[in-house]
Parts: structure tokens; sequence; C-alpha cells
């Protein structure tokens, strides 16, 4: 393959990922306009986008490629049986599913709407067994940094203030099956492909022998 071709592939999946990015914004800004303001349609039954909307567009762009008003914490999905125990972190067994509930919370003094995609691209996952870093699945370390190619329709709105449960990870969609020992888990999160990311949430578990 030339030089010129693999030039032009890098190219396309830049702009694929830019424009990715951007259309999960626009739903999400359009959303969360609609909530407070009637949509207007256009005799072809389009949405218009009206100087407000793209006003309250900008402002989401611009908030979300830098979400560090955002805390990101993690709950354990505890697999013990004993309600006495069920908040411990500790109740896993070997190649057991491990869950993980992850909380955000808006510091700021204004909600924030944005897109659940499902897919990779929003999270970065370290988790290290022992002191030693676990690598991904060798599938999903092939796509990590790939775009979506599927766009979600749940949005989720935070208000200031006010904790929400975001979405529920399981880990053995991004690793083998664990073995015993102590881990530590750290998560960080971003909203736009080409943005900051919050600051890293972390957890630690132990996983005992089955």
């Amino acid at each position: 393959m030339s030089e010129g071709v693999l030039l032009d592939q890098e190219k396309v999946m830049s702009l694929s990922k830019v424009f990715a990015s951007l259309f999960f914004i626009l739903i999400a800004a359009v959303s969360a306009f609609s909530q407070d303001e009637k949509l207007r349609k256009n005799k072809d039954g389009q949405v218009e986008i009206t100087p407000q909307m793209e006003e309250k567009f900008k402002r989401q762009v611009e908030r979300l490629k830098d979400p560090s008003f955002i805390r990101l914490e993690i709950v354990p999905v505890s697999n013990c049986q004993d309600e006495e125990v069920q908040k411990v972190s500790d109740c896993y067994k070997a190649k057991e599913k491990i869950r993980l509930k992850l909380m955000m919370t808006d510091m700021s003094s204004e909600s924030i709407t944005f897109a659940i995609e499902k897919s990779y691209f929003p999270y970065s996952l370290q988790l290290f067994r022992d002191g030693q870093l676990v690598p991904y699945r060798e599938d999903v370390a092939k796509i990590i940094d790939n775009p979506p190619t599927a766009i979600s329709s749940l949005l989720e709105k935070l208000e200031p203030g006010k904790k929400e449960l975001v979405e529920v990870i399981s880990l053995d969609g991004w690793y083998r099956p664990l073995e015993p020992g102590h881990y530590l888990l750290n998560i960080k999160r971003r909203f736009e492909l080409d943005g900051g990311w919050t600051n890293s949430a972390s957890i630690t578990f132990e996983v005992q022998p089955k």
C-alpha cells in the first residue's frame, strides 16, 4: 500500500472522530434545549436550529471540552450474599463477573446534558493486580481508539450538586477473567473525542481464590 493511501486513511479516520464527537454533542444540546423551549419544525418536518439553540450548543461544546467540574465515583456492585457485607468490595471470587456503578456529580452551578455512547471511547481504565498493570483483552485493545460507529439515543442530564448513577461497567467487557490478587482500578471519562478527561476515580478490591 502506498504512503499516499495510508495518509488518506488517517485523514478520514481523524475527520470521522471529529464528526462523531460533534454529532453526539449536538444531540445532547438539542435535547437539553427542547426541555426548556418548544422545538420548531420546517415544512419538511425537520427541526429548525434557532440562534438560541446554536448558542446553547456552543456552550455545551465548551463545557464538555473540560469536564473537570464533573466528579466521577466508583461504587462496587457486591457479589456477597450476606446482607451485612453487601457494601464490601472484596466479595469477589476468581473469574467471577465484577460490575461497578459509575456515579457522576455536577459540581458547577449549571446543569449539563450529554449522550451515553455504547462504545469504549468515553472511558479510560487502568487496572493493576498486585502493582502490575493488567492489559486489556486483545479484541478490546484493537478497537479502543476507534470512534463509535453507532449513535445511542440515551441522554443523561446532571443537575448541580446531585449525584446520579450514569452507567454500570462490567470488567469482563474490558479484561480477561481476573485471577486472585489485590486490585487497584482507576477510571476517567471524556465527553468529546478531542476533549479533556474528568479527574480519575479509584477503587481497590480483592479477588479471592474460587
